[in-house]
């Protein structure tokens, strides 16, 4: 393994340890901290483990995407408009997208003051709901038209 990527392997494995500490000691704080590992339920043992290995995901997935795609470039394609095929698919999304503000009661708050989780909770919501909406459409344009049916159709 080569340096560079020794220390982003390093740096996943330590935001992946950083997000357990936080069920002790930060904000998500679910387990006394005064508990030793054996004395833990099976479902904190799987807080713990499902903590783990979703952070060390979120931050090779980071690094993946900064190392290959660049911060720079990543910021430069997300400027400007859809093209018009996409804004109908963004379009097909924006009513399911609204009634999620709704859910998790954001509607008054403007984005930039809503905690983190909720803006990836959006994020991940419009990724999903466009994927969805563009896979839909793709898959209604690869049906072929058949004109022996329409033929037979049209003769009674």
């Amino acid at each position: 393994m080569a340096k560079h990527d020794h220390e982003l392997e390093r740096a996943a494995h330590n935001a992946a340890l950083e997000s357990v500490r936080m069920i002790w000691d930060g904000p998500l704080a679910t387990i006394n901290g005064n508990a030793q590992l054996k004395s833990l339920s099976q479902t904190e043992l799987n807080w713990i483990v499902s903590m783990a290995i979703s952070e060390w995901i979120v931050a090779r997935s980071r690094q993946v995407t900064e190392t290959r795609v660049g911060v720079e470039a990543l910021i430069r394609t997300m400027q400007g408009e859809p093209e018009p095929w996409d804004a109908g698919a963004i379009e097909a999304c924006l009513p399911i997208l609204g009634d999620l503000v709704v859910q998790m009661e954001t509607t008054d708050l403007p984005i930039g003051s809503w905690p983190k989780h909720k803006v990836m909770q959006l994020a991940w919501a419009c990724f999903v709901g466009l994927d969805a909406a563009r896979t839909n459409r793709e898959e209604r344009d690869e049906i072929p038209f058949d004109h022996s049916e329409t033929s037979t159709l049209m003769a009674g």
